[in-house]
C-alpha cells in the first residue's frame, strides 16, 4: 500500500511476491490473505514454498537460516523472471534494533555493527526507518486488513526471545538502549562507508573471473596488508556484490578468510566457506564454488589419431606429421624455441604446441587426465620426475590441474598439455619426421 501510494510520483512497475515456509498448517490462510491484498490494489501476484524444515536438517542450518535463504531464493529467482529491479523487503526500525544487538551477541566486527543496510544491490528496503507500531497504525487508520504470524511469537527462536525478553529486560534499566544501538549502527555504517573507498577499488581491480575453471580470482597487492576490519568489509563486499552469494557469514568466516589473505599464510592452504572453497595460490586468493565428488570426471584413455582431429570432452587436439625430403633437415633450436610456454606468458594447461621426433615414439599414442603417481623425463633432464612436482615447480594452480590433460605412447608421456613435454622426444639435427600436436579448448 506505501509503495502503491509512492508508485505514480516514482514510476514504479509493482508486483507481489509470497512465500510459504510451510512451518504451520495454517500458512495456506496467510498466502490467502496476501492474494486478496494484491488483488484489492490491482497487482499481480506470485507466489512460491518450499519446505524449511527439510533443508534445515539437509544442511544443518537453524530453522531462522534455512528459512531466510530459501526465502530469497524465491524473491531473487520471481525478480529474474520479472526483469524487476527492485526487491523490496518490510524490514522496520525494530528489526534494525534486534538485527544489531543479535550481531553484537554473536560476535561481529564494524560492518557486522552497521545492521540492515536499506539499500544492497537489488534490495531496498523503504520502511527501515519506520518501527513496527506506527505500521501496525498506518494499517488500522486506512483500514487495510493484516495478518501476524503466531510464530513471530515463538520464543524457541533466537529473534523472538530477543525481542520479547531480552530487550525488555535490558529496557528496564537502560531504556534508551534501542536508540544507543542505532547510534551505534550508524556510526559504523558511516565507518564502513569511508573503508568502501579503498575496499571498493581494490575488489574493482584486483578480482577476475575464470572462465575456463568457473572461478574468481582475487589478487592480493593492496589486500595483504588490510587491517582486519578493511579486510572484513572487502570479503563482505566481494561475497554478497560480486560473487551473488549471501549466507549468514558470521566472523569466524571472515576471520579465516583474513589469515589466509595475510602473509603468513603459505600457497596451497585453503578453507572452506558456505557456497565456496578457498584456495591460497601464491599471491592470489581462488574462490571455487563449492563441487560434490564426480564434478570433474577425469579423462579415460582416449585414442589419438594421428594424423587427424581427436575431441576429448571439451578440447580439441590435432596431429600432424612432417616428413621432408631426405636431404633436408629440421632446424633442431627453432622447433626447440616452440617449446610449450603458454602457461607462463598466460596460457593454461589445456591449449598449446608442441613438437616431437616421430622416430623416438612407440605408438599408439593415446590422451588422457594425469593419475596419481604419474612421471615423465622433462626437456632438459636427466632423469624423470613427478607430475604433481612439475606442476609446483612450474606455478600451476591447483584450479588448473584438475583440466590438464597427458599426451602418451605405448611406454611413456610425451606431454603434460601447455607445461612440459619429454626429453625422450628431442628433435636434433638428424631427426627426419616431425608430430606436431596443436591442442585448443573448443
Amino acid at each position: 500500500s506505501v509503495l502503491q501510494e509512492l508508485s505514480s510520483r516514482f514510476d514504479l512497475d509493482l508486483a507481489v511476491g509470497h512465500f510459504d515456509h510451510r512451518l504451520r498448517d495454517t500458512s495456506h490462510i496467510d498466502r490467502r490473505h496476501v492474494e486478496v491484498a494484491a488483488a484489492n490494489l490491482g497487482l499481480p501476484f506470485y507466489h512460491g514454498e518450499g519446505d524449511v524444515m527439510a533443508r534445515s536438517d539437509e544442511h544443518g542450518e537453524t530453522v531462522e537460516e534455512a528459512a531466510r535463504k530459501l526465502r530469497y531464493q524465491y524473491l531473487f529467482g520471481l525478480a529474474d523472471e520479472l526483469r524487476a529491479d527492485r526487491i523490496a523487503t518490510g524490514h522496520t526500525r525494530d528489526d534494525q534494533i534486534e538485527t544489531v544487538l543479535m550481531r553484537i551477541l554473536r560476535g561481529t566486527g564494524t560492518r557486522g555493527l552497521a545492521g540492515i543496510p536499506d539499500r544492497r544491490g537489488r534490495l531496498v528496503r523503504p520502511l527501515l526507518g519506520l518501527t513496527h507500531l506506527q505500521l501496525v497504525n498506518y494499517c488500522r487508520d486506512r483500514h487495510i486488513p493484516f495478518v501476524e504470524d503466531p510464530l513471530n511469537r515463538d520464543k524457541r527462536f533466537t529473534r523472538n526471545w530477543l525481542r520479547f525478553e531480552l530487550l525488555p529486560s535490558i529496557r528496564k534499566y537502560y531504556p534508551n538502549v534501542g536508540e544507543n544501538l542505532l547510534r551505534l549502527s550508524r556510526n559504523a555504517a558511516d565507518a564502513v562507508h569511508r573503508t568502501r573507498r579503498t575496499t571498493g577499488a581494490l575488489i574493482s581491480k584486483n578480482l577476475r573471473f575464470e572462465n575456463e575453471v568457473g572461478s574468481w580470482t582475487l589478487d592480493l597487492d593492496g589486500i595483504i596488508d588490510l587491517d582486519p576490519d578493511a579486510k572484513y568489509i572487502l570479503f563482505g563486499d566481494l561475497l554478497t556484490d560480486h560473487l551473488s552469494h549471501d549466507p549468514d557469514y558470521t566472523r569466524v568466516h571472515f576471520e579465516k578468510l583474513s589469515r589466509l589473505s595475510g602473509r603468513s599464510a603459505d600457497s596451497g592452504d585453503q578453507l572452506s566457506i558456505p557456497g565456496f572453497s578457498v584456495r591460497r595460490e601464491f599471491d592470489t586468493l581462488v574462490f571455487s564454488p563449492s563441487r560434490t565428488a564426480g564434478d570433474t570426471p577425469a579423462i579415460s584413455v582416449q585414442r589419438l589419431d594421428v594424423p587427424g582431429v581427436t575431441t576429448v570432452g571439451s578440447v580439441r587436439l590435432e596431429a600432424a606429421v612432417h616428413q621432408p625430403a631426405q636431404s633436408d633437415r629440421f632446424d633442431a633450436e627453432e622447433f626447440r624455441s616452440s617449446e610449450p610456454r603458454l602457461f607462463e606468458t598466460g596460457g593454461n594447461p589445456s591449449g598449446g604446441v608442441a613438437y616431437f621426433a616421430l622416430e623416438e615414439i612407440e605408438p599408439p599414442l593415446t590422451v588422457r587426465s594425469p593419475r596419481a603417481g604419474d612421471r615423465m623425463r622433462p626437456f632438459g633432464m636427466k632423469g624423470s620426475k613427478k607430475l604433481s612436482d612439475i606442476f609446483i615447480d612450474k606455478k600451476i594452480p591447483l584450479r588448473w590441474r584438475d583440466k590438464a590433460l597427458v599426451v602418451c605412447d605405448q611406454k611413456k608421456i610425451l606431454w603434460l598439455v601447455g607445461v612440459a613435454t619429454t626429453e625422450s622426444t628431442r628433435i636434433t639435427t638428424g631427426t627426419n619426421s616431425v608430430l606436431k600436436i596443436t591442442v585448443n579448448p573448443e
